[in-house]
């Protein structure tokens, strides 16, 4: 199955078309369109050099309909893209144009890791699906290069304690390592799933804890 198709599979098992409903993302004639690119999977020209290994789609359902149960499910958070680029000001200096001469708009999350965290859609409302943009300059000698770039990440709310995520994660995929928790200040706020790599493509499924509080979006930068 190929790349385009596991991203519109979990795209579409998430449930949550808001960001369609945005003009945000949309996938058509094996292109992902967005703000940013008419093909947005043009951005990741780097390609991971993992062997293509990826868990099973009915796996990935058994697992999101666990968090479907009793509305413990809040939507998606925003979908990610994490890729490779020689500037990361010229990254984000595109971003804007192509995303702001949209009319959308761009904001950055204060970050402490090799990655720009760049964010373009609406926050009238402080809960809207995002789109997130995150260019890394990487390093060639770094030896987990390819097990994070590049990446598309989904990221999903959820009212669920890391406890209770980390135990459903276990039951469900039964892989070393799975979940990640990451973590700020000792608090976990997200449970990271790494789904595996396609094309040389890494996919993520970031489970947020009840920790994480959408207002801490107010504290972003707007750039345009």
């Amino acid at each position: 199955m190929p790349l385009i198709q596991h991203v519109q599979n979990i795209y579409q098992l998430l449930a949550d078309d808001r960001l369609e409903n945005l003009g945000l993302f949309h996938i058509k004639n094996d292109r992902l369109a967005t703000p940013v690119a008419d093909d947005t999977l043009s951005l990741l020209a780097y390609r991971s050099k993992r062997a293509d290994q990826i868990v099973p789609h009915s796996v990935v359902t058994e697992l999101v309909n666990a968090f479907k149960v009793n509305g413990r499910y809040k939507g998606v958070n925003h979908i990610g893209f994490c890729y490779k680029t020689d500037s990361k000001d010229d990254a984000v200096k595109a971003i804007i144009k192509e995303a702001g001469g949209k009319g959308y708009s761009v904001y950055r999350e204060p970050s402490i890791d090799d990655a720009d965290w760049i964010f373009v859609g609406d926050l009238s409302k402080v809960t809207n699906p995002l789109l997130e943009f995150l260019p890394n300059e990487g390093k060639a000698d770094d030896k987990w290069i390819d097990y994070y770039l590049p990446h598309i990440q989904f990221d999903i709310d959820t009212n669920i304690t890391p406890p209770e995520i980390e135990a459903l994660v276990k039951k469900i995929i039964r892989r070393p390592f799975t979940p990640y928790s990451i973590q700020i200040d000792g608090i976990t706020y997200i449970q990271r799933v790494n789904l595996g790599c396609i094309e040389g493509v890494n996919l993520m499924l970031d489970i947020a804890t009840n920790n994480r509080d959408s207002n801490y979006r107010k504290s972003w930068t707007k750039l345009t």
